[in-house]
């Protein structure tokens, strides 16, 4: 696998000046953190990102990233493909009090003397995106069955819980 050539470091108002698009792809070893989280090891991350300035004249930096990984399903302890796909809309600001000057449309984003680290965006973008339990689609995993107590379906699994609440209030109430 070759790796990424692409550019690492990025000034975005200079870009945004230019109204600069970059595509490319990047190997997945240049995401350690989203590397980590996955059983993939030569996985390729596709991205567009455009950097314009708004109506305002605030510099933004657009893009979206696509990738498949593999994952271990929590439920059935098997592999599966999982696809993560990401649209972004960030804004850059050069200091962290700036922050509260970003639109609600906007995700703000710390640029390091004027720039901003590509790999790290696109991966805080893609770790984002990962849902919260990684697991298969119920209809492709072996332990996604509806467990039965005996011949009946438990109703609602806090009933004991509620019976044992109202047993120690009547208790403390004696």
């Amino acid at each position: 696998m070759r790796g990424y050539s692409g550019p690492k470091l990025v000034e975005p108002n200079k870009l945004a000046a230019m109204q600069k698009v970059l595509h490319g792809e990047m190997p997945l070893q240049e995401t350690p953190r989203l590397a980590n989280c996955t059983i993939s090891k030569h996985a390729i991350i596709c991205y567009e990102i455009k950097f314009f300035f708004n109506e305002d004249s605030r510099c933004i930096v657009s893009g979206q990233a696509y990738t498949e990984l593999d994952f271990i399903c929590c439920r059935c302890l098997r592999p599966f493909a999982h696809e993560l796909k990401v649209t972004f809309l960030l804004a850059p600001v050069g200091h962290e009090c700036n922050m509260l000057q970003v639109g609600e449309c906007y995700d703000g984003i710390i640029m390091n003397k004027g720039s901003i680290f590509l790999p790290q965006v696109l991966e805080d973008e893609l770790l984002l995106s990962l849902p919260l339990v990684l697991k298969h689609k119920d209809q492709n995993c072996t332990k996604a069955v509806v467990k039965r107590v005996g011949s009946e379906v438990r109703e609602n699994q806090f009933q004991v819980l509620d019976s044992v609440i109202m047993k120690n209030e009547q208790g403390m109430g004696a």
